[in-house]
């Protein structure tokens, strides 16, 4: 007679049973009493049984339990210096309107000579003084 824990149903349930226990460590986000910040995942080195965290965002790991949400980081392009006097609005192709408020507006412009893009505030003068608005 076979003995019960090698029946194929017992091994097949033994083993679905702890490959979901493994998916569940591999994806686990915390407790719910303590959890992950946003974007982090934490996971289980497979050699040494550790936890460590992913950040979602960025892709990078760390073992120290993150406290801040996982924010991508931006690059940052060095803005085109400008200088009072140096430039005029034929500096720029003046493309869509990005708002409109009580003094003016503002538009969405490149620059033609680094044809880079940024956004121009262009005020109505007369209207800020009548307002008193200096």
């Amino acid at each position: 007679t076979q003995a019960r824990s090698s029946s194929p149903d017992r091994m097949e349930r033994k083993q679905s049973s702890s490959i979901t226990k493994k998916i569940k460590q591999l994806t686990r986000r915390g407790t719910s009493d303590n959890p992950l910040p946003a974007g982090w995942r934490s996971l289980t080195d497979e050699r040494t049984g550790k936890t460590y965290y992913w950040n979602t965002a960025t892709h990078e790991v760390t073992w120290k339990r993150p406290e801040a949400p996982a924010v991508p980081q931006l690059a940052v392009k060095e803005v085109a210096k400008y200088t009072p006097g140096s430039i005029s609005l034929e500096t720029f192709k003046i493309d869509s309107v990005l708002g409109t408020g009580s003094f003016g507006r503002v538009r969405l412009v490149q620059d033609k000579k680094t044809e880079q893009w940024m956004a121009l505030k262009i005020l109505k003068k007369q209207e800020i003084i009548r307002m008193k608005q200096e």
